[in-house]
């Protein structure tokens, strides 16, 4: 149905979400890849109308009725990765990856895995699309937008793939001042403690040509669609030269 309001435009995306949430939630454990990867058998299944559906290790389904025939049998189809496994899985199965919480470097690195498996499975590399998210800082105030990135990286330090994407190794920036502090309720005092070449990471920060100029970063990278995620300045969402 969102296919067809979207006129044949919607895109699928799917991921293991937050293992710390899903326990919230009653959503038991499932081994991360062979979920994902059965799941999108599942989908696919439903949309070719495959009447046998589904005989999986975790899923089993007979065939699934739909309301109205889909717009496209072929629907794209997404992952969430932020780990090495999960970046080839989407290689070898799906149409394109959504990357998050990543520098131009990273992604260029996790890129290359995708295109590597997409070409180890038989598959055209080039057909599996890049996306990343962009955290984006914009404002004419260099010293507002840097501060607006520190405090963008509280959102996320309580996931559990934060430490590797941060470079929390025993060689990069340790946050653990900034989940104690979280975690006690003080978000401003975390966002204090957050060195700001985390926060460089993977938000863009700054006017409109620092901004675009990281924008070029993460095509030159192999990125193929940035998708800007505007996060506020100052409380303010607006922009000011």
């Amino acid at each position: 149905q969102l296919d067809q309001a979207a006129d044949g435009r919607f895109v699928l995306g799917l991921g293991v979400g937050n293992p710390i949430m899903n326990g919230r939630f009653g959503i038991a454990p499932f081994p991360p890849l062979q979920m994902v990867e059965e799941y999108v058998a599942v989908v696919r299944a439903v949309l070719a109308g495959k009447t046998t559906g589904h005989a999986g290790g975790l899923f089993r389904t007979g065939m699934v009725p739909l309301d109205s025939p889909p717009v496209r049998a072929d629907l794209p189809i997404y992952l969430g990765a932020l780990g090495p496994r999960m970046l080839e899985l989407a290689g070898r199965i799906a149409d394109g990856v959504v990357l998050n919480l990543v520098s131009p470097a990273q992604a260029g690195q996790a890129a290359g895995l995708v295109r590597t498996a997409a070409a180890a499975a038989g598959r055209d590399p080039a057909a599996v699309e890049i996306v990343c998210v962009v955290h984006c800082c914009l404002s004419g105030d260099a010293a507002a937008a840097a501060a607006a990135a520190r405090d963008v990286v509280p959102r996320y330090v309580l996931h559990p793939a934060v430490p590797a994407l941060f470079g929390e190794d025993g060689l990069g920036a340790g946050l653990r001042p900034v989940r104690e502090l979280l975690l006690a309720g003080d978000r401003a005092g975390a966002t204090a403690r957050v060195p700001q070449p985390v926060a460089d990471g993977f938000v863009a920060h700054g006017d409109v040509a620092a901004c675009g100029q990281r924008l070029a970063e993460y095509r030159a990278a192999g990125v193929d669609l940035p998708v800007l995620f505007p996060m506020p300045v100052g409380g303010d969402w607006g922009y000011e030269e």
